[in-house]
């Protein structure tokens, strides 16, 4: 059986509904293309590109929150071809380099409801890291009796000369219930940027059990394989 988000986090998304559209001047819209989107190393796209549209809005200490829509493939999630995101929260400053914040995500695939998953999720940027962590209040990603699950992620941003930036990434993936699909996802990227245009190249990878590879393979396509990925920024 599916555990159904909580009703306090549907009081939290009408909030969001209502808030969200007030802070539309003040908030940031960017648009990435992709050679191929991934969720925690997973391709979303069957390894095809894809595009997301994305808000956001961030300033200073106190509240934050966005909303995304990206392109899917439907045999990597069966019956969707899209994934809508919203997230709110709430951030402060501890120190002047460092920041905490702490909000919900619900991540939905119309066509898929199975999929839909919500998580509480808290983040600790201090210097040039940023660990994250995140805690399905839900079912996570169609499995079921996998509320609970948990994912940490470490990344660190190394300036490497003016526009330039390097980022080494690894997180864990741990599924409550289901230890045979828990695995690991690596990453490092360099980044170039001027103005409101982005440009980053990618390799990444899955570290886990042949099962769990097998489970995420469709159609022949292995989705969670080492993969080199370009992806382009554009932010107003």
């Amino acid at each position: 059986m599916r555990i159904p988000a909580p009703p306090l986090f549907h009081a939290i998304i009408l909030l969001l509904c209502w808030w969200l559209p007030a802070q539309a001047d003040t908030g940031q819209w960017s648009w990435q293309l992709s050679s191929s989107p991934a969720f925690r190393g997973i391709s979303t796209t069957q390894r095809q590109p894809g595009v997301q549209a994305q808000w956001e809005y961030l300033e200073g200490p106190g509240a934050w929150g966005g909303a995304s829509v990206s392109t899917i493939s439907s045999r990597a999630i069966p019956g969707a071809g899209l994934e809508a995101d919203a997230y709110a929260g709430w951030n402060t400053a501890i120190t002047p380099d460092t920041r905490a914040f702490v909000g919900v995500y619900q991540y939905t695939y119309p066509g898929a409801d199975t999929f839909n998953t919500t998580e509480a999720f808290a983040q600790l940027r201090w210097g040039a890291s940023t660990v994250k962590w995140y805690h399905s209040i839900t079912d996570l990603g169609g499995i079921a009796h996998s509320a609970g699950s948990d994912y940490v992620s470490w990344d660190v941003y190394l300036p490497l000369r003016q526009g330039w930036v390097l980022v080494p990434h690894v997180g864990r993936q741990w599924v409550h219930g289901a230890g045979a699909k828990d695995y690991s996802d690596v990453a490092i990227s360099v980044t170039w940027s001027r103005g409101a245009i982005t440009v980053t190249n990618q390799i990444r990878d899955t570290i886990g059990p042949r099962s769990f590879r097998s489970a995420n393979t469709v159609a022949g396509v292995d989705l969670t394989g080492p993969a080199w990925v370009w992806v382009l920024g554009w932010s107003f």
